[in-house]
């Protein structure tokens, strides 16, 4: 074999090593590139897992603030019923109202947890027909504390009266008009605004007139 063969053959495997060391690199290059692009995947997958974890986290917490608003609710209007004793008062009379206000003044966020509806009545007969209108309202968390006739004061059509205006105020209002609808009762809104003589009316505190037409 002469020199010039030798070299011939030389760089020929040089250039078949130079090729297998380039395909070698090129591959390695392009695992590590396939490596990135997935992790990037799998972060972003674990981002998206980590928001909707932590929104239902967000939503667990929530519903506990409202189990826990609900259970005092609960809480306070025993304690109002507790005081009552063993009263037959079928009028719900001012006995109840009292024992409600002592439960609101005990606890400071008390009028801002429990609901209060007081009805307003136009005749004496119409008290017959309140209480599947008391019942209903209690079902939905609503304390009827007190029946107070009103005479030739109340209105012609029957009205839900309220003092405040906010998102929990129209929620509660919607609650009340679909108990006493869900009953048969026509009723109407009518927001009362502030005075002097209701300045002292506290926060979830409702009124139901009744009219000619209950």
């Amino acid at each position: 074999m002469t020199e010039h063969s030798t070299i011939e053959q030389l760089g020929r495997s040089s250039r078949r090593a130079a090729v297998v060391s380039l395909l070698g690199a090129g591959i390695v290059v392009a695992a590590l590139i396939y490596s990135f692009v997935n992790l990037r995947h799998l972060q972003r997958e674990n981002s998206k897992a980590e928001a909707v974890l932590k929104d239902r986290l967000t939503r667990i917490e929530a519903l506990d603030k409202e189990i826990e608003i609900r259970e005092r609710q609960l809480k306070i209007l025993n304690e109002a019923q507790a005081q009552l004793g063993a009263s037959t008062d079928t009028q719900l009379s001012k006995e109840a109202d009292q024992a409600l206000q002592v439960a609101i003044q005990s606890n400071a966020q008390a009028a801002y947890l429990l609901p209060r509806v007081y009805f307003h009545i136009r005749e004496q007969r119409q008290r017959e027909k309140l209480k599947a209108l008391t019942d209903a309202l209690i079902a939905k968390g609503f304390s009827v504390p007190r029946i107070i006739f009103v005479g030739t004061n109340a209105p012609v059509e029957t009205q839900l009266r309220y003092f405040q205006q906010g998102a929990q105020e129209s929620e509660d209002q919607t609650q009340i008009l679909e108990a006493l609808r869900s009953k048969g009762l026509k009723i109407e809104e009518r927001y009362i605004p502030p005075s002097v003589e209701l300045v002292r009316i506290r926060p979830r505190h409702y009124e139901v007139w009744f009219g000619k037409d209950f």
